[in-house]
């Protein structure tokens, strides 16, 4: 009976959070990281990456949706070792479609 109550409160959690905002969520632990995702709106296979150094950094993943919980301005680009079209990114900003596939990304002051 325990296990019942505990499905049917999970149920009902996902009911009320659209997918973009259940898949966001994942992300909400993670203070001082770049937060990606593979598809857009969130989609896809999710990863963390702690902001280390202001050198270019190649993702194994191409993404498409992404959050910036970092304190520093992050740059992401369309191209390897930074190249190609690029976007800047603002503190806590994030968006569930680039509108480009992004592979690289750096990290400013």
């Amino acid at each position: 009976m325990v296990a019942f109550g505990v499905a049917v409160g999970l149920c009902a959690t996902l009911i009320f959070a659209t997918p973009a905002q259940a898949a966001k969520s994942r992300c909400n632990n993670y203070s001082g990281y770049l937060c990606t995702w593979t598809e857009a709106r969130y989609g896809g296979l999710w990863a963390a990456f702690p902001r280390d150094s202001f050198s270019c950094w190649e993702q194994v993943r191409a993404f498409n949706s992404l959050w910036n919980r970092t304190s520093y301005k992050v740059r992401v680009w369309s191209g390897a070792a930074c190249s190609g079209h690029g976007t800047e990114w603002q503190p806590g900003e994030s968006t569930l479609q680039l509108g480009y596939t992004a592979v690289s990304y750096q990290f400013f002051r």
